[in-house]
């Protein structure tokens, strides 16, 4: 098992690994091969629910959607690192944590905003959204992203819903 998981970490690094075991003492030979759990299997019913948890947490932080822009490249990008998606000048622009802007070829936002996460992103206009997990701060007519420096207008319509989400997203 933890030869193969050292191959498989060989061909991607991302790749989520349990192990699942009669021989708890030999654990310890697999700590740096990054693991998320282990689980004994005396104990499997005890112990699955929280490593599938930990998984599906791990999982949800580093979801990933491949959208293709104006110049013919298709870019991977995770959820977590999208702070916000506008119409601008015509053209759809997605603005991400590492400064990065790309023109987009979709007709529509919302032809981006169905390809992600519905229940992180949110629209504070008829042409734009937010990833809720990026605010910073939230104010009556405008908010502040953690990462981009302007304000972004949030319209009348669409703040209680805008409210409403980020502090679901606080308790989460």
């Amino acid at each position: 098992g933890i030869f193969l998981s050292e191959q498989i970490r060989d061909i991607n690094a991302d790749t989520m690994i349990v192990y699942l075991t009669n021989h708890t003492e030999t654990m310890f030979r697999a700590y740096g091969i990054n693991v998320i759990g282990f689980i004994d299997k005396a104990r499997i019913d005890e112990q699955m629910p929280f490593v599938l948890k930990k998984a599906a947490d791990l999982f949800g932080q580093k979801k990933t959607v491949f959208l293709k822009t104006k110049d013919g490249q298709t870019v991977q990008l995770e959820l977590s690192k999208i702070l916000f998606c506008e119409i601008k000048n015509r053209k759809v622009l997605l603005h991400t944590s590492y400064g990065s802007k790309y023109i987009l070829n979709y007709s529509t936002i919302h032809d981006v905003y169905s390809l992600l996460d519905s229940d992180q992103m949110v629209y504070i206009t008829r042409s734009a959204f937010i990833n809720i997990k990026k605010i910073e701060s939230i104010g009556k007519e405008e908010l502040h992203l953690f990462g981009y420096s302007k304000p972004l207008f949030i319209s009348r319509t669409r703040r209680e819903q805008v409210n409403d989400m980020y502090l679901h997203s606080l308790h989460m």
